[in-house]
C-alpha cells in the first residue's frame, strides 16, 4: 500500500495560527492533522517554537531549569459536549508543560508514561496555568509533576505526572532553533 500524503488526511483550509515555518501542514475544523519538518525538530524545540502548543493556543515559558509553565485560555473550540474544557485539552496542556520541562538546551527527554487526574471543570474564558516541575531520579530517569490551576480563583483543575528518560544533549543533536 503506498504511503498517504498529508493532503489525503485533510479537507478544508487551515484556520489556525501562522505556521509559515512548518514545511507541511493540514487541518480543518473536522480534522486536526499536523505534519512538521521532522519529529526530532518538533520534539527538541524550545518552548516558544512548540507548534503543538501554538496549535492548541498555549504559550510556554521556562521559569528555571527543570520548571516550565504553559498557559491556555479555554476557547469555544476547547469545549466538550457538556460545555466544559475537554479532558484532552487539559491533558495536552499538561503534556506541553512536561515536554518543555525535560527538553532544553542541556537536556533531551522522552516521556514513556503519563497520568492525569481531573479535579474540577474549566469553562470557556478560563485561563489555566500548567506548572511542571522535574525531579531527577536515577542517572537517566526523571519524574515530572504538573499542577493545572485556574489563577482567577486558585482552583486546581488537574494534576498530572509523567515518567521520562532523559539524557544530556551533545554536539550530534539537531539545532531546533533553526
Amino acid at each position: 500500500m503506498p504511503a498517504k500524503s498529508a493532503t489525503d488526511f485533510c479537507s478544508g483550509p487551515w484556520q489556525g495560527p501562522d505556521l509559515s515555518g512548518v514545511s507541511r501542514i493540514c487541518a480543518s475544523s473536522a480534522d486536526s492533522v499536523r505534519v512538521v519538518p521532522s519529529a526530532k525538530e518538533a520534539f527538541v524545540a524550545k518552548p516558544a517554537q512548540d507548534t503543538f502548543a501554538e496549535f492548541i493556543g498555549a504559550t510556554v515559558r521556562r521559569i528555571e531549569p527543570g520548571r516550565t509553565q504553559a498557559q491556555l485560555t479555554i476557547g469555544p473550540h476547547h469545549r466538550n459536549p457538556h460545555g466544559t474544557a475537554h479532558g484532552g485539552v487539559l491533558f495536552s496542556l499538561a503534556g506541553v508543560a512536561i515536554a518543555a520541562s525535560i527538553n532544553d538546551a542541556e537536556t533531551s527527554g522522552i516521556v514513556w508514561a503519563a497520568t492525569i487526574d481531573y479535579l474540577a471543570p474549566a469553562r470557556e474564558g478560563d485561563e489555566l496555568i500548567a506548572d511542571a516541575v522535574v525531579e531527577r531520579g536515577a542517572t537517566n530517569q526523571a519524574t515530572v509533576t504538573v499542577t493545572v490551576t485556574r489563577p482567577a480563583d486558585g482552583v486546581v483543575v488537574a494534576t498530572a505526572s509523567a515518567s521520562a528518560k532523559v539524557r544530556a544533549r551533545d554536539s550530534t543533536d539537531e539545532d531546533a532553533s533553526g
